[in-house]
């Protein structure tokens, strides 16, 4: 065994697997993997915060405001109170 030989990872004649051989042993291994796990090696672990959806607050205060107006005849804060 030369020198170069050992640098480059091992002996001559060591296995070499083709592109698909290490594109189903990939997809053995991940197939065992959890959610978790998975969103961790994909660089979504710990650090990913949650945050919460976006609300258009505009439909919920008319939606609001036509309630309140159609069920007690009251004004609300959308028309100023008047």
């Amino acid at each position: 065994m030369n020198v170069s030989d050992t640098k480059s990872g091992g002996r001559r004649g060591a296995y070499k697997p083709s592109a698909e051989e290490i594109e189903r042993a990939c997809a053995r291994i991940q197939a065992t993997w959890s959610v978790r796990q998975r969103d961790k090696r994909a660089g979504r672990g710990r650090d990913t915060k949650w945050t919460p959806p976006r609300v258009d607050w505009s439909t919920i205060s008319d939606a609001i405001s036509d309630s309140q107006s159609d069920s007690t005849g009251i004004s609300t804060w959308s028309d100023g109170g008047r």
